[in-house]
C-alpha cells in the first residue's frame, strides 16, 4: 500500500452519525476502512506515513481504501496534510446541527463521568466558549480549509437530519460519489437513546436540546450564522457560503 491508494476520507464531524456510516459502508467486500479511528493526520501525524499504512495492511485486494477521523475537522492543520498526501481523495463530511450535536457530544463525554452535571458550564457560550462542545459546530469555519484546498467535486456534505428521513437514500449518495453502484442492503440506523442509562453509566442530563435557551443557555451567535451554509449544502454536494 502507498499513500495514493486511500481514496477517500470521512472527516467529520463527532456525534453526527458517521460511524453508522463507516459500518454501512464496511458492508461492501469492495471496501476496506480500519475501525479505529486513526486521526493520523489530526493528532499522530509524527509517527510517519508508515504507521498510517500499516493499518491498511494486506488490503491491496479492495477496490476502495478510506477512513474516518471526526478530529481532521477540529484540527486546523489536517486539511493541509491531507491535501501533501492524499491530493486525489474524496472527502466526506457528514453535519448535524450544531445544537444538538453539542448536546450529544457532551452527553457522550457525561455518561463516561468526564463532565459535570453543571451543563450550562459546558453549553453556554458565556461559560463554554472556546471549549470542545461549542467549537465542534463551527462548521463553517472548519470547512473552509478543506474548500481552499480541495476542488468541490473532491468534497460531499451531508446531513445528519436527512439521514434520518431516508437513511437509505443518504448511503446511496455517499455510494455514488465514491463511484459506486448504489443499491446495497443497508445496515440498520442504531438506536442510542441518548436519556438511556447503560450497565455503569449515568443517565444524561437535562435539559435536552430544544429547552437549552429556556433553561437560561443563550445559544451561540456563531451557530445561528451556520444556517446559510447548511441551507446551501441540501442544494449541492458544498459551495463555498459566506454566512
Amino acid at each position: 500500500m502507498e499513500m495514493r491508494d486511500i481514496d477517500f476520507l470521512i472527516i467529520g464531524a463527532t456525534k453526527s452519525a458517521t460511524t453508522w456510516l463507516q459500518q454501512s459502508l464496511q458492508q461492501d467486500p469492495g471496501i476496506f476502512m480500519p475501525d479505529p479511528e486513526l486521526h493520523y493526520f489530526s493528532r499522530y501525524y509524527e509517527r510517519g506515513d508508515e504507521w498510517y499504512l500499516e493499518h491498511f495492511a494486506d488490503q491491496e485486494h479492495r477496490l476502495l481504501h478510506g477512513e474516518k477521523s471526526n478530529s481532521y475537522m477540529d484540527v486546523p492543520e489536517a486539511a493541509e496534510r491531507i491535501k501533501e498526501k492524499l491530493p486525489e481523495a474524496r472527502l466526506i463530511a457528514q453535519l448535524r446541527n450544531p445544537v444538538d450535536r453539542a448536546y450529544s457530544d457532551y452527553c457522550m463525554l457525561y455518561r463516561r463521568a468526564e463532565v459535570g452535571r453543571d451543563i450550562a458550564q459546558y453549553l453556554d457560550p458565556r461559560q463554554g466558549a472556546g471549549g470542545r462542545f461549542l467549537n465542534g459546530g463551527l462548521y463553517y469555519q472548519q470547512l473552509q480549509g478543506y474548500l481552499d484546498r480541495f476542488p468541490a467535486e473532491q468534497i460531499l456534505v451531508l446531513l445528519y437530519e436527512d439521514l434520518k428521513i431516508d437513511a437509505r437514500a443518504q448511503l446511496a449518495r455517499v455510494r455514488g460519489f465514491l463511484g459506486l453502484e448504489a443499491d446495497v442492503p443497508l445496515k440498520p440506523l442504531a438506536k442510542k437513546g441518548e436519556g438511556q442509562i447503560g450497565t455503569g453509566r449515568q443517565s444524561d442530563p437535562a435539559p435536552a436540546p430544544a429547552s437549552l435557551e429556556a433553561g437560561g443557555c443563550s445559544i451561540p451567535a456563531e451557530y445561528r450564522l451556520q444556517e446559510t451554509a447548511l441551507a446551501d449544502c441540501r442544494r449541492a454536494s458544498i459551495r463555498t457560503a459566506q454566512p
